[in-house]
């Protein structure tokens, strides 16, 4: 039988560095310090270079925005490529003893992978949509683009229409701009244009306006997504995770941001159909289940443990989707909060945060953050009837 020819593609910026192999190298250190690296621009020359190569299939990592190009070039032509995930890739090039890193091992790393692994469709990356969690990255960048201006302009309001300094302008999901930050922008209605003219500051002066006007466009911006996310989750293939989600009790901030990490969930399972659970017996006789769906699927919230060797350290670290971790934070802490004003008010407790011991817990906050993945992925379960 033969063996194919695989193109091991290590994406960058703006280019490519690439290995083309039919065989396994003996030695894979040696093989590589043979070769003179072979690179590709991201340019009109670059993809006709790439697409007149023989190959049987590509082998890349995903490489958030970057691979999407050669992605995108490849599906044009009818192309076929896998993609292999950070950590396979990394086991991979550890089993081979490939210590250095650099473009040229990492071509030849996926080459080989694919090589060796090109007959087990578990080993490669199911590729999904990613619409949903483009908007929710775009969101959240923009919310953060605000934290700057909204700072320096209560600094200038502060002497220049104190009255305007402290208001909140908090926008709720898809809610319009808030009528006082038009207002310093220089579009008032009356109500506001009358609260300026009472002001004893010493007047909104250009520099604030100009501030208020990035601002509003910004929040115009923001609330273009919010729209456009909300278009998104009406489509039908998000009805069970919206369902999952609407048992758990999440906000709704929290309900998009978990959508768009695990979507879709077939990825978690045995060929889209079954948990992959391992069951095992230790020493002492004890059984061991394990269910590595759900390790994966925490993993994908921000909440998986990695072991990570470094040097004479070693140890576990936090890894998967930072931005997804963050968002169940703080929905984690502001629930919190909620909870203890409701208990000042004679209310009972909600037992799911008796983990967080203060108000800035943050290590009672994942406690919680786990448990609430883990009632949605069993919420997810029972949906998809894994």
């Amino acid at each position: 039988m033969n063996q194919p020819t695989i193109l091991g593609l290590d994406v960058s910026r703006s280019s490519v560095t690439y290995c083309l192999l039919s065989e396994l190298p003996e030695n894979p250190r040696t093989f590589a310090s043979r070769q003179r690296p072979k690179r590709i621009e991201a340019t009109e020359a670059g993809r006709a270079e790439l697409l007149a190569l023989d190959f049987d299939f590509v082998v890349m990592e995903p490489t958030g925005v970057y691979s999407r190009i050669w992605r995108h070039w490849l599906r044009q032509a009818g192309r076929e490529y896998r993609l292999v995930g950070h950590w396979e890739l990394r086991s991979y090039r550890e089993g081979w003893k490939l210590a250095s890193k650099t473009d040229k091992l990492d071509a030849i790393a996926l080459a080989m992978y694919g090589l060796e692994r090109g007959d087990r469709p578990g080993a490669f990356l199911t590729e999904r949509d990613s619409t949903l969690s483009d908007l929710v990255l775009l969101h959240g960048h923009l919310n953060r683009q605000k934290n700057g201006f909204q700072s320096n302009l209560r600094q200038r309001l502060s002497y220049q229409c104190p009255e305007l300094a402290g208001r909140n302008w908090t926008r709720q999901w898809g809610r319009g701009i808030p009528g006082a930050l038009e207002a310093i922008a220089g579009e008032p209605t009356p109500k506001w244009e009358a609260a300026i003219a009472r002001s004893i500051g010493s007047g909104i002066a250009e520099d604030s306006r100009a501030l208020a006007r990035i601002l509003t466009a910004v929040e115009a911006e923001e609330l273009r997504v919010e729209q456009l996310i909300d278009q998104e989750l009406a489509k039908p293939q998000y009805e069970r995770y919206l369902r999952a989600a609407a048992d758990c009790g999440f906000s709704h901030w929290l309900t998009i941001n978990l959508v768009a990490a695990v979507y879709p969930f077939e990825q978690f399972l045995d060929n889209g159909r079954r948990r992959v659970v391992h069951q095992y017996t230790r020493e002492r006789n004890v059984r061991v289940r394990k269910d590595e769906s759900l390790r994966a699927f925490k993993l994908t919230c921000g909440l998986g443990l990695v072991w990570v060797q470094s040097g004479d350290w070693e140890g576990w670290m936090a890894g998967g989707n930072g931005a997804t971790r963050t968002a169940l934070r703080n929905s984690v802490a502001s629930s919190y909060l909620m909870d203890k004003k409701r208990q000042k008010r004679g209310d009972d407790a909600d037992p799911s945060l008796g983990l967080v011991k203060h108000k800035y817990d943050n290590r009672g906050y994942l406690k919680v953050c786990r448990r609430w993945v883990e009632r949605y992925y069993r919420s997810l379960v029972n949906e998809f009837g894994a």
